[in-house]
């Protein structure tokens, strides 16, 4: 059983707590070493900020049955099912759920995902990621890249979570809600060795959702944009700017476009009704004919 929505200003704080509690049950079962070392037996992670970079439309195409914000989704998506519709309608990346109490995934649906897809999609893991035991986990299970969100992070261990996934050899993408999060990024960047905050392996997510009020505004992207081009590293390429959450149409890919994202992360609007890979082609489709209607 998926919960239902859930207030706004508890939501962060209880997923915290959850995940502190889920991460010392895991220990329990596999200690942070032996999960380091079962990871750096695993396949070289597929270069998902250089997927990205490669393709238009660039779409991480998301697999996600539930969330605190819309409730249940789709509680009969199967995930390796979805993920090889993905591949059908052309998704760049796939991002994973893999929170169970809230988002209704699994850790085991990257590695099922990873094992039956016939060409090699780069995979985000879409997880509240707090301790470095995760980062490993996450390489562990077949996962490409992973997801940090500055607003669940401290300074410290936001540093310490960019060191850990540089040397576990995973890609990032940050996510940010507002200015004040990405000037604490800044400020994180700032004190860190400059083979880690790496364009190459960094990617910068704007996520239109307010966390106070689970209200979207595709303009947070338009406001964060150009603030990002200070993060970037003196003499790098650009950060890749990923869009989040409220893209349902071409016209809205096309205006968050024109805002300066380079890629979109979608999940609802693609998984809620009918197939996710014909959902995708579509918009894709659409986005590159500049066609602004919605999708029929």
């Amino acid at each position: 059983m998926f919960p239902g929505r859930i207030e706004a200003m508890s939501i962060l704080q209880t997923i915290l707590d959850q995940k502190a509690r889920e991460i010392a049950a895991a220990r329990e079962v596999e200690s942070e070493a032996e999960v380091r070392a079962r990871a750096r037996t695993g396949e070289v992670p597929r270069g998902f900020i250089r997927a990205l970079r490669a393709a238009s439309p660039a779409v991480i195409a998301e697999i996600k049955r539930a969330s605190p914000s819309k409730g249940l989704i789709r509680e009969d998506l199967d995930p390796v099912q979805a993920a090889r519709a993905y591949q059908r309608g052309g998704a760049t990346c796939l991002s994973v759920l893999t929170d169970s109490q809230f988002f209704g995934g699994h850790r085991d649906f990257v590695t099922s995902i990873r094992q039956s897809l016939d060409a090699p999609i780069p995979i985000l893991r879409k997880e509240f990621i707090i301790d470095p035991y995760q980062v490993w986990e996450t390489r562990a299970i077949g996962a490409d890249a992973l997801l940090l969100i500055v607003a669940a992070l401290s300074a410290e261990a936001l540093a310490q979570l960019l060191t850990v996934a540089y040397e576990a050899g995973l890609d990032v993408l940050l996510e940010v809600h507002d200015e004040r999060e990405l000037e604490q990024t800044a400020d994180v960047f700032a004190g860190l060795a400059p083979p880690i905050v790496d364009s190459r392996r960094l990617a910068i997510g704007i996520n239109n959702r307010d966390l106070k009020t689970f209200a979207v505004d595709l303009t947070t992207t338009q406001r964060l944009t150009p603030l990002v081009k200070r993060l970037q590293p003196t003499g790098s390429e650009p950060f890749v700017v990923v869009a989040e959450s409220g893209i349902f149409t071409a016209a809205d890919m096309l205006l968050l476009n024109g805002y300066g994202a380079d890629a979109f992360l979608i999940g609802e609007s693609l998984v809620r009704e009918g197939d996710p890979g014909v959902n995708l082609a579509a918009l894709r489709e659409q986005y590159r004919n500049g066609n602004q209607g919605v999708p029929e």
